[in-house]
């Protein structure tokens, strides 16, 4: 995630959001992660989301969201 732009807001970690991650893998699909983290990176709520990717592209960060969280959060490695 850190590749991506994320970046943790205090007191939040990349270890703590890896384990929130795990919550989206019922969504099923890294599309369907992608659309829900879409939603929440919407620039103007930066500040109160645990895991803003300023400066990022919204839909390309939720895109690389979506495949990561899908891969490694998920276990979806293929």
């Amino acid at each position: 995630m850190k590749k991506a732009g994320f970046k943790p807001n205090s007191p939040h970690t990349y270890d703590e959001m890896f384990e929130s991650a795990t919550n989206f893998c019922a969504a099923g699909s890294a599309l369907a992660i992608a659309g829900l983290a879409r939603t929440a990176l919407d620039p103007a709520q930066a500040d109160a989301i645990a895991m803003p990717a300023p400066g990022k592209d919204p839909d390309t960060a939720a895109t690389a969201y979506g495949a990561a969280t899908w891969k490694w959060a998920c276990g979806h490695h293929q």
